[in-house]
């Protein structure tokens, strides 16, 4: 009975690391270069409202023909160039994209 329940105890702390590692993995992916978030708020004041396009400009200028920005929840990746948007969005669009099998398409 006790070597079961230290089975259990053993089973369910795996568990918790392998998805704490997980989740700490996820976060540390690296992505484009961008502007250097700000602490809670990340890169929210960065975020244009008026003329986007001048300041994504500016930044594929600065950062390349991809910029990571990133808001409290969600990360946003700018492309700034027709030829890396093909690349990635239509030559690689397999690995990028996937879509629920619809059962009634294939009838």
């Amino acid at each position: 009975m006790h070597s079961l329940a230290l089975l259990v105890l053993a089973v369910v702390a795996l568990r918790v690391l392998h998805n704490v590692f997980r989740a700490w993995h996820r976060r540390h992916l690296s992505f484009p270069p961008g502007p250097p978030p700000y602490p809670l708020i990340w890169n929210y004041l960065d975020l244009p409202t008026k003329l986007p396009w001048l300041t994504y400009t500016k930044w594929g200028i600065q950062y390349g023909d991809l910029v990571h920005v990133s808001v409290p929840g969600q990360h946003i990746v700018v492309v700034n160039s027709a030829k890396t948007a093909v690349e990635l969005l239509d030559k690689r669009s397999h690995i990028y994209s996937d879509r629920p099998v619809s059962t009634m398409v294939e009838l």
